[in-house]
């Protein structure tokens, strides 16, 4: 399986049919990656916005047409209904075989017991995950699961943690 990211949905179409000709066995459609940034700024995550993610998912249908592969899309945590509620009605009008619920929350900033941040890309921000969205997870992975079609599966995920013993990356 691949996983592919970017911020536009041409270029999600792009990677799609790459991964596709390369022989991926399917492909997770990643609009909820919190992490895209071009020229030192972060770009808008397309899972909180409905036209755009409508428009990746159909620009991945357009570039795997020629394809008998299964696809999905991942999606950021949403904190209200309401909001899983546009995403669910836009993935069961795709042809989307189902959804991963959820990327981690984005832009946090974990800091090391000298001030400086835990981690050194974008400046420090980087997406949460682990216990501390688990209640969010849960919320998102029971609504789609009620939202979507059966047909649809869902994935869950997000609440992964470790301890870091080494004091940052």
């Amino acid at each position: 399986f691949v996983s592919i990211a970017d911020s536009t949905p041409r270029k999600f179409g792009l990677l799609a049919k790459a991964a596709a000709e390369a022989g991926a066995d399917g492909i997770e459609v990643n609009c909820g990656c919190p992490n895209i940034w071009e020229k030192g700024k972060p770009e808008a995550v397309l899972s909180y916005a409905p036209r755009a993610l409508a428009d990746v998912l159909y620009a991945i249908e357009i570039a795997l047409r020629d394809f008998d592969l299964p696809w999905w899309v991942k999606l950021s945590p949403y904190l209200q209904h309401s909001d899983r509620v546009v995403a669910a009605n836009i993935i069961a009008h795709s042809k989307a075989f189902g959804a991963t619920a959820t990327n981690t929350v984005g832009s946090a900033l974990c800091l090391l017991s000298t001030g400086r941040p835990a981690t050194r890309p974008n400046d420090g921000y980087a997406g949460m995950g682990g216990p501390a969205i688990k209640p969010i997870a849960l919320a998102n992975v029971r609504d789609f699961r009620q939202l979507l079609p059966s047909s649809q599966f869902i994935i869950g995920c997000g609440e992964c943690s470790t301890t870091c013993k080494t004091g940052g990356v």
